[in-house]
C-alpha cells in the first residue's frame, strides 16, 4: 500500500451502473433525535437481515404479535410504553435511524432486564462500536426494568443507523428484555482536551489515533480535509487526521506528511526528566518530526528508520528533557518526509521517566500523608493518571467482617482525598487493573449488609469509568472466583488462581481482549497450583504471581516463590527466585523496572513491616527500607515516582498513609 500523500488514484466515473443495497428506514418516518427515547420495539423498517435479524421467523412474544405484524422481532406486552423486545437471544441484532443534532460526545442508555447475570451486547454506530461490551444484570425480573450507561463516545451531525447487537446469553439462556434506548449528549459537552476526558499520564501508553478534541488547527492540523486512511474514517468521523485500520490496537495514523501536527494533553506528576518513546512505521528512512510543549521543541529532530513496512513497527526514543508537573499539551510536529514523501505511520507514543537517580542502594525515606476517611483492610487501590485510587475493603472486623463500597481517590499534589461514586457491592478479595481510561475489578468476597451473609467468590466483573466517575457490569468470569490476581497485558485482562464459593483453590488463567467487538473470557495456560491473596505485576511484557496463600484457609502459611509467564512462551509458568520470605496480603507495584512487595504477612496472620523489591535482569530480590509499621492486607500503588502505602490491619484497622520517592 503507498502512503505517499501525493499520489492520487484516478478515478473514473460509473456513469449510471450504480449498486443497489437494501437500507432500512426509521420506524413512522422520523429518525429519532439524540435524547429522546428509542422504543426498542420501534425498529426500523427494512425487515430481517435489513433492519433486524431475529433467529426465529415467528414473533414469540405474547402480546406483542399485533403491534409490528409480519415481523420476526419478538415483540412482546411489557415495558414502561406498552411493549418491548423479549426472547432476545444472542447473535440477534436490531437497528433504528436516529439524528445527531450536533458533533460531540454522547452516551448510550438501555433500560434492560433479567433474571441472571451474564447477558453482554453493544451498540454501534455506522458500524463503529462505540459503547464496547455492556453487561446487563440480574434485575430480579423480566419486567423489573434498570438503566445501563455506557462510557462516552464522539459522534458526528447527521443521520445515522444505531444498531443493538446481542453477544452473549445469561445462564437462562437470553440477553435480556430490551424497553427502550437513548443516545445521550454529555451534560457538560467537551469540544477541547484529551479525547477520552482524561489525560493519560507518564509511562502510559497514548494511542496515536486518540489526539485531543478541538478539531483542525485546534488539535491538530492536517494537509487534506479529508480522511485518507482505510478502515478508520468511522473511528473519529467528520476530522481529518488520517486514522486507518492497523497499528496495536486496531488504528494508526498514516499518511503523514510534513507540515502536519497533532496535540495530546498529558498529566505529568511531578517534574523530572523524561524521553518520548515512539511506535512508527516507514518503507523508506529519511522522516523526521519532533515533540514540543507551550512552543519549546524538547526532543530536537526523531529520525524514523526503515521498519520494512508500513504496519512492521519500531519503537524509537527521544533525547532526555525536561518537563514541569502538572497537565500540559504535548505537540507532535511533522518536519521531514521520507523519499516516499511520508514521515512515518505512528502507532502510539509515551512519556517516560528517566532513571537518572535510582535510590535502590538507598534508603527510602517514608512521609506520612493525609489519613484516609477510614481504616480498612483488604482494599485495593491503583496509581493512575497522577491520583491513587481505593475501592472496597473491611471497614470493621467487629463482630463480623463488614465490606464497604466505598472508593476514595488521593491527589498526592494536594494532599487529599475525594469521595468517588460507591462500588455497585460491598466488596473485598478483589483483582484490580486499569488501562488508563478504566479501572476493572473481577472476582471478590461480597457482603450482603442485610443478611451479614459473605459469599467468597462471585463471577462480578465491574468496570470504573475514570473520567466519568460511573460504574458498569462488564463482562462476567467464567466462574465464581475471590482473592485472585487481575492484570493487564497487551489490552488483554488475564485473571488468575483465587478460591471459589466453597474457598476451593483453582489454577484456572482466564484472558478477555479489551480490543474485541464482542469480548469473551477464554481458557490460557493454568498455574502449576493455586494460589490466593497473591501478588501479581506486569513488567517488561510479562506477568509475575508472586506468594500468596496455597490452600484456602485464611490462617494458612503463605508461599515464598514466584511465577512468570511469557506471552511469546505461553505454554508454562516458569519458576523465579524465592523471596527472602513467604508472604502474602502485600502489596505489590512496579517501579524502575521492578517489583516491589509491601506489607503482608509471612505466617498466619502477624502483620510485616518488611518491604522487598524482585530484579527481573538479575532473578533476585534485596530488601528496602520498611514501613513505619506493621500492616497486614494494606493497599497501594504508584504515583509519578512515589510509592504510596495505605490502609491495612496492626491489632485495629488503620487509615495512614505513607510515601516514599523511589527517584
Amino acid at each position: 500500500m503507498n502512503h505517499a500523500k501525493l499520489r492520487r488514484a484516478v478515478v473514473e466515473p460509473l456513469e449510471d451502473r450504480r449498486l443497489l443495497t437494501a437500507v432500512s428506514t426509521a420506524f413512522g418516518g422520523v429518525p429519532v433525535p439524540a435524547g429522546q427515547v428509542i422504543e426498542a420495539e420501534n425498529f426500523d423498517n427494512g425487515g430481517e437481515s435489513v433492519a433486524y435479524h431475529d433467529t426465529t421467523a415467528a414473533n414469540l412474544g405474547v402480546g406483542g404479535a399485533a403491534y409490528r405484524p409480519g415481523e420476526g422481532v419478538d415483540v412482546q406486552a411489557g415495558g414502561s410504553n406498552g411493549y418491548d423486545v423479549g426472547y432476545a437471544v444472542a447473535g440477534e441484532w436490531l437497528q433504528y435511524t436516529v439524528n445527531i443534532p450536533a458533533t460531540g460526545m454522547y452516551t448510550f442508555q438501555a433500560r434492560v432486564a433479567n433474571t441472571a447475570i451474564g447477558g453482554v451486547f453493544h451498540a454501534s454506530v455506522d458500524g463503529v462500536n462505540c459503547t464496547g461490551a455492556m453487561a446487563v444484570p440480574n434485575t430480579g425480573g423480566w419486567q423489573t426494568y434498570q438503566t445501563v450507561t455506557s462510557s462516552q463516545f464522539q459522534l458526528a451531525s447527521g443521520i445515522h443507523v444505531l444498531r443493538i447487537s446481542l453477544d452473549h446469553n445469561a445462564s437462562v439462556p437470553a440477553v435480556a428484555n430490551l424497553d427502550y434506548f437513548k443516545l445521550v449528549p454529555a451534560s457538560a459537552p467537551v469540544t477541547t482536551g484529551p479525547f477520552n476526558g482524561v489525560a493519560p499520564g507518564v509511562n502510559q501508553t497514548i494511542e496515536a489515533e486518540n489526539y485531543d478534541l478541538g478539531g483542525e488547527g485546534v488539535a491538530y492540523h492536517d494537509s487534506s480535509s479529508v480522511e485518507q486512511g482505510v478502515g478508520g474514517a468511522n473511528y473519529r468521523p467528520g476530522q481529518g487526521v488520517d486514522v486507518q485500520a492497523g497499528g496495536s490496537n486496531g488504528y494508526d495514523v498514516g499518511y503523514a506528511v510534513a507540515g502536519e501536527w497533532l496535540n495530546y494533553t498529558i498529566n505529568v506528576p511531578q517534574a523530572g526528566t523524561y524521553t518520548l518513546a515512539a511506535s512508527v512505521a516507514n518503507t523508506a528512512a529519511g522522516g523526521t518530526f519532533h515533540a514540543a510543549v507551550n512552543g519549546a521543541n524538547l526532543t530536537g529532530a526523531i529520525a524514523v528508520p526503515n521498519t520494512g513496512g508500513w504496519q512492521t513497527y519500531q519503537t524509537i526514543t527521544s533525547a532526555s528533557f525536561n518537563l514541569a508537573a502538572g497537565v500540559q499539551v504535548l505537540h507532535i510536529a511533522l518536519d521531514h518526509g521520507a523519499s516516499n514523501t511520508a514521515v512515518a505511520n505512528f502507532d502510539w507514543f509515551k512519556v517516560v521517566p528517566v532513571q537518572s537517580n535510582p535510590s535502590w542502594t538507598q534508603p527510602l525515606v517514608w512521609n506520612t500523608l493525609q489519613h484516609t476517611p477510614q481504616g480498612l483492610a483488604e482494599a485495593q487501590a491503583e496509581g493512575v493518571n497522577g491520583k491513587l485510587y481505593v475501592f472496597g475493603g473491611y471497614f470493621t472486623t467487629t463482630p463480623d467482617y463488614q465490606a464497604t463500597t466505598a472508593c476514595e481517590a488521593y491527589d498526592p499534589v494536594a494532599n487529599t482525598w475525594a469521595q468517588l461514586a460507591p462500588m455497585p457491592v460491598p466488596s473485598t478479595h478483589m483483582g484490580l487493573a486499569s488501562d488508563g481510561k478504566y479501572i476493572y475489578i473481577a472476582g471478590a468476597y461480597t457482603y450482603d449488609p442485610k443478611t451479614t451473609y459473605q459469599t467468597f467468590g462471585t463471577t462480578n466483573v465491574w468496570r470504573y469509568d475514570i473520567a466519568n466517575n460511573s460504574w458498569s457490569a462488564f463482562v462476567p468470569l467464567p466462574a465464581p472466583r475471590g482473592a485472585g490476581a487481575l492484570v493487564i497485558l497487551n489490552n488483554q485482562l488475564h485473571f488468575f488462581d483465587g478460591v471459589d464459593k466453597q474457598q476451593v483453590p483453582h489454577t484456572d488463567h482466564w484472558v478477555l481482549d479489551l480490543g474485541s467487538a464482542n469480548p469473551q473470557w477464554i481458557t490460557s495456560t493454568p498455574t502449576p497450583f493455586s494460589r490466593n491473596h497473591l501478588s501479581a505485576a506486569v513488567l517488561n511484557g510479562k506477568i509475575y504471581a508472586m506468594g500468596g496463600r496455597l490452600s484456602a484457609d485464611d490462617l494458612s502459611i503463605p508461599s515464598a516463590d514466584g511465577l512468570v509467564w511469557d506471552p511469546s512462551h505461553p505454554a508454562a509458568w516458569t519458576p523465579i527466585a524465592n523471596m527472602p520470605s513467604a508472604r502474602a496480603l502485600a502489596v505489590s507495584a512496579v517501579i524502575d523496572g521492578r517489583i516491589v512487595l509491601a506489607g503482608g504477612t509471612s505466617d498466619s496472620d502477624n502483620p510485616l513491616a518488611s518491604v522487598i523489591a524482585y530484579d527481573p535482569t538479575t532473578n533476585s530480590w534485596s530488601n528496602l527500607t520498611p514501613l513505619p509499621a506493621t500492616r497486614l492486607a494494606p493497599c497501594g500503588g504508584v504515583v509519578g515516582n512515589e510509592l504510596i502505602i495505605t490502609t491495612g490491619l496492626s491489632q485495629t484497622l488503620q487509615s495512614t498513609t505513607w510515601g516514599a520517592m523511589v527517584i
